[in-house]
């Protein structure tokens, strides 16, 4: 079974929008296993690939380190694989909390942009 989820990672400034997928290849079908198999995966070992949600033009990889932008996705990517069981469906990837940068980790950007809104329109929740 490919396990699905979709998260928020955040960086200084950043917020990108990723599908991760988890699986190991022992639930796939047979005629899943020989793409699978084609495309260079084995069977019984874990993988999580990270696709960058973009417009239809994101990427997508098992290797930590394909990112070719940067810190955000390679400590992201690295954090969701070691974790990825633990990760709520919807979660905050914070990079700058996963190396220390910060005390805590940020809110979704959805409530940070509502509470902005709404102290501009003088709303209170």
């Amino acid at each position: 079974m490919i396990e699905a989820k979709l998260l928020e990672v955040r960086d200084d400034g950043t917020t990108v929008p990723v599908l991760a997928l988890a699986t190991d290849g022992t639930d796939l079908s047979v005629a899943e296993r020989w793409p699978w198999n084609r495309a260079g995966y084995s069977v019984g070992y874990p993988y999580v690939l990270l696709a960058r949600i973009d417009g239809g033009a994101g990427e997508i990889t098992c290797d930590p380190h394909g990112w070719e932008v940067g810190r955000t996705l390679i400590v992201a990517h690295r954090h969701i694989k070691e974790h990825f069981a633990e990760i709520e469906p919807g979660a905050v990837i914070d990079v700058e909390f996963i190396l220390g940068e910060r005390a805590a980790p940020k809110v979704p950007e959805r409530e940070s942009v509502r509470a902005r809104r709404n102290a501009l329109l003088g709303v209170s929740e």
